[in-house]
């Protein structure tokens, strides 16, 4: 259909697929069956003017991670309610990741001019500071194993990929 199509993500069972449609500068949220048939919509209303991106689909299926803006969200897709993830960090940079059990989730947050690579564990409540603030850290990864994490960063003037335990 109309509107410019992205972010696509499959559902944790391969039976589905979720992207983001940009049509009239309004993101709406849909699922399609993996081998074809008609998207539904998850979204009833526009979501955002600014920038949407599918980031996860849960373990259990029923909600999906998406960076709006700069803030991490989730959509409950039986409901289509949309709540936004609260993290410890009053200025969020729209970089995330999250963990694969869920229980992680990398994000950047800005300080001034000064940026820094954090990690809450939303399980033990605990941020854990990653990088110094001062670099330019950027699209973190975490690994599969939970105790590590690959990001790239201008730590030596050049923007290269780090990796380096944090647990």
């Amino acid at each position: 259909g109309a509107g410019k199509h992205q972010t696509p993500i499959w559902s944790p069972n391969g039976q589905y697929i979720a992207f983001v449609t940009n049509q009239n500068d309004e993101n709406f949220i849909w699922t399609i069956p993996a081998q074809g048939g008609n998207p539904v919509s998850k979204t009833n209303l526009a979501i955002s003017t600014s920038a949407c991106e599918l980031l996860k689909w849960s373990n259990d299926g029923k909600k999906l991670y998406f960076k709006s803006g700069q803030l991490l969200k989730t959509i409950d897709l039986n409901t289509g309610q949309i709540n936004e993830v609260t993290l410890p960090s009053e200025k969020l940079t729209g970089a995330f990741s999250i963990s694969q059990d869920e229980s992680l989730i990398a994000f950047v947050s800005l300080d001034g001019e000064k940026q820094q690579l954090l990690v809450y564990n939303s399980i033990k409540d605990e941020l854990i500071e990653v990088t110094e603030k001062g670099d330019v850290d950027l699209f973190p990864a975490l690994l599969p194993d939970n105790s590590r994490i690959i990001f790239s960063s201008n730590q030596n003037g050049n923007y290269q990929l780090y990796i380096t335990d944090f647990v």
